[in-house]
């Protein structure tokens, strides 16, 4: 496998952080860095060894804990550092598959959300649990928003809404397991990368309205695809008057013609786009 472009790949991982944010996972933050893993790391005092099916780890400082029913208790404060990813296979060398690396992003992502949770056992000690119920039912948020924005879904056999499945899933050996789910993520060239003739856009207007705008195009060029867009924009926000004023930007606020819209859509940019009138 080619190996993976460092940069290119954890601006990549940005990018899907930025789509889940803006596609409704809000408590996600945009601030923490998303890093390269690759050599031990601490985490809550413990050894992590960088080792072969250990893919990733999310930094998160934890405090102010409140136990209500004697058995839990939960972290009030939850400040997520970064998340670390593993992009090369310490034993083979090679580039770890797509597939698995977002499989893994997304676990980790269900970390960031999730307010840290400790029982207390019968050695009568407080014990981090990194994967209850409540860190599973944020996977399954996650897991269901990424393939309704089409960035993962998860193989045959498993249950995005079943708790049990999705322990099942966790407890694979993502490296040497050869398929784990389906990603239309990648690196690939614009030149390379068709266009679906089918998008799907997340608009806001100006009044923080949100709507999901579907663009059909002819073809794989995009010819067509801001006027189908802003025709889209004009039906479902019900826009009677200066309809010919009407612009497209992405979420950094850049006034994007069609090419750059094409171009925004093949390289990964997030379908979340803002309309204004001049």
């Amino acid at each position: 496998m080619a190996a993976h472009n460092k940069q290119e790949t954890l601006a990549l991982f940005d990018t899907v952080r930025r789509r889940l944010h803006e596609g409704g996972l809000t408590e996600l933050s945009l601030d923490f860095p998303i890093a390269e893993l690759t050599k031990n790391i601490v985490l809550d005092a413990e050894i992590f060894h960088h080792r072969a099916g250990y893919l990733g780890v999310c930094h998160v400082d934890r405090s102010e804990w409140i136990c209500n029913d004697g058995i839990n208790r939960v972290a009030q404060k939850n400040e997520v550092k970064k998340v670390q990813m593993c992009l090369i296979d310490s034993v083979s060398g090679e580039s770890i598959a797509m597939d698995k690396l977002i499989a893994t992003l997304l676990h980790e992502f269900g970390h960031c959300i999730t307010p840290g949770l400790q029982v207390y056992d019968r050695k009568n000690k407080w014990v981090y649990d990194a994967h209850g119920d409540d860190f599973y039912i944020n996977f399954s948020k996650i897991l269901t928003l990424a393939e309704h924005l089409g960035i993962y879904t998860l193989p045959k056999g498993f249950n995005k809404s079943s708790i049990p499945s999705l322990r099942r899933f966790d407890a694979l050996d993502v490296v040497n397991t050869p398929f784990v789910g389906t990603t239309s993520v990648g690196l690939e060239s614009q030149a390379e990368k068709a266009l679906d003739t089918t998008q799907r856009f997340i608009v806001s207007n100006k009044m923080g309205e949100k709507k999901l705008i579907v663009v059909k195009l002819a073809d794989e060029s995009g010819v067509g695809m801001m006027s189908s867009l802003l025709e889209g924009c004009v039906n479902k926000f019900q826009i009677k008057r200066n309809k010919n004023n009407l612009y497209i930007t992405n979420t950094k606020g850049d006034t994007l013609d069609e090419e750059q819209l094409i171009s925004y859509v093949k390289t990964g940019g997030d379908l979340s786009v803002c309309l204004l009138s001049k």
